[in-house]
């Protein structure tokens, strides 16, 4: 009897220690594919001082908004990239795990980048109405409309991913609508006084990131395409 309840201790505790070392490269590699979040939020925290964002309501809602849409344009850039299950971030996450990252990073960017207009929308309110609704309604600034453009057609493409799959081939179509969202983004991003225009380095490592993302697309697009190589492994 002693012998199976050591034997049954031991079988435990290497469950226990596998299971441990699943966790730990799991955590560990949701950190390596955050790393460039990480190195966003350090860029803008360099731009300017702290203090200077943080002074009063305005210029908190100002450093919100602008963060909002770093942080969210970065999450939906490695969205794109994590579509493709990257052969590296298998040796830390299995493949079901990089599609789950995909879906909530890019659930996370889309509520980040949904914040964004409104918080500097209400910066706006609190001296002029009119300026803050033309804001969040543009028809005469073309760098504001490519941005409400995008954010238009993300609001429709993540209501038709989430809430309706009964057509596949129009859920997929509209999901692949992602990308026309993320170019106006892209375009809105490289255009927009902000920080990105006083701190070439953020600008020039958004617009890495952003390629990257556009890259990914891309690549997973026409690989199917050569019959010599494997066919890329995506989320769907």
């Amino acid at each position: 009897m002693l012998r199976w309840l050591k034997l049954l201790s031991v079988i435990g505790l290497g469950y226990n220690i596998q299971t441990m070392n699943q966790t730990f490269k799991r955590f560990l590699g949701t950190l390596i594919v955050l790393i460039p979040v990480f190195v966003v939020i350090v860029l803008w925290l360099l731009t300017e001082p702290l203090s200077a964002r943080i002074y009063d309501t305005t210029t908190i809602l100002l450093s919100v908004g602008r963060l909002t849409a770093l942080v969210g344009l970065a999450l939906y850039s490695l969205s794109l990239i994590l579509h493709i299950r990257i052969t590296l971030l298998k040796k830390f996450l299995d493949g079901a795990h990089i599609c789950h990252l995909h879906h909530d990073l890019g659930s996370i960017a889309f509520v980040l980048l949904l914040i964004h207009p409104l918080a500097l929308a209400v910066r706006y309110m609190q001296n002029d109405p009119y300026y803050a609704a033309k804001f969040l309604l543009p028809y005469d600034n073309l760098v504001n409309l490519a941005g409400f453009v995008s954010l238009v057609i993300m609001i429709a493409a993540m209501v038709v991913t989430y809430y309706y799959k009964k057509n596949h081939t129009l859920w997929l179509w509209i999901h692949r609508a992602m990308l026309v969202a993320y170019v106006g983004a892209f375009l809105h991003l490289i255009y927009v006084t902000s920080d990105t225009s006083v701190n070439p380095v953020l600008k020039y490592y958004m617009i890495f990131l952003m390629s990257l993302g556009v890259i990914a697309f891309i690549y997973q697009r026409i690989s199917r395409y050569f019959p010599n190589r494997k066919v890329t492994e995506v989320c769907e």
